[in-house]
Formats: structure tokens, C-alpha cells, sequence
């Protein structure tokens, strides 16, 4: 899986330091008026941030492809059922990311200005 990340970029510089973002631009939506030029940016902004957090969930996911392969040629069916749990786990979290970050981006569209 280190190589993945090496691939992609290094995603979400850390999962707790791309939360302090998404939580500053969510304080900083919420204070900013509906008319003010910035918000649609700042929309946009907050997508990309979650378009990234989905991106990590969806390689966490897929990382476990290869042990559940090899567990079920193992005849290993406690392990495959564990690592598909865990698959399960991440590919949901990677989708509630992806809505939100749709959420944020038709939320920019709105505004005319952007």
C-alpha cells in the first residue's frame, strides 16, 4: 500500500490535519454571508478536501482486494470474512465522503457569481 500512496501523492496530508481544514472552512461557511463573493470558493474548497478524503477510504478499501483473494485460496474464511468487514467499513465511509463533497460542489454551482 506504500507505493499506492507514494502514486497518488501522499492523499490527505493526514487524516487529522484534512479534518481541522474541513471543520475551519465548515466554521468559516457557516460565518460567512450568502451574498459574499467568497462562499462559493469556499464551498468548492471544502469539496475538494472531501473528494480527497474519499479518495483515501476508496484506496483503503481496495487495499484489502488482495488479502481477501488470498485468504479465500488459503480456505482461511475467518480472515477473508474480517478483511471484507473491513472493506465494507472503508468503501462506506469513502461514500458518505463522495456525498458530502457533491453536496459542497452543487452548493457552489448555485451561486451565479461562480
Amino acid at each position: 500500500m506504500d507505493a499506492n500512496w507514494r502514486l497518488l501523492g501522499e492523499p490527505l496530508v493526514g487524516l487529522d490535519r484534512a479534518g481541522f481544514y474541513e471543520s475551519y472552512l465548515e466554521r468559516l461557511i457557516a460565518l460567512t454571508s450568502p451574498d459574499d463573493a467568497q462562499l462559493p470558493d469556499y464551498q468548492f474548497r471544502l469539496g475538494d478536501l472531501l473528494t480527497e478524503r474519499h479518495r483515501y477510504w476508496n484506496l483503503r478499501a481496495r487495499s484489502h482486494d488482495e488479502p481477501i483473494f488470498r485468504a479465500e485460496q488459503a480456505k482461511d474464511s475467518s480472515r477473508a470474512a474480517a478483511e471484507r468487514a473491513a472493506q465494507e467499513r472503508e468503501q462506506q465511509q469513502a461514500a458518505e465522503a463522495l456525498r458530502q463533497a457533491v453536496e459542497r460542489f452543487l452548493a457552489a454551482a448555485k451561486h451565479l457569481r461562480y
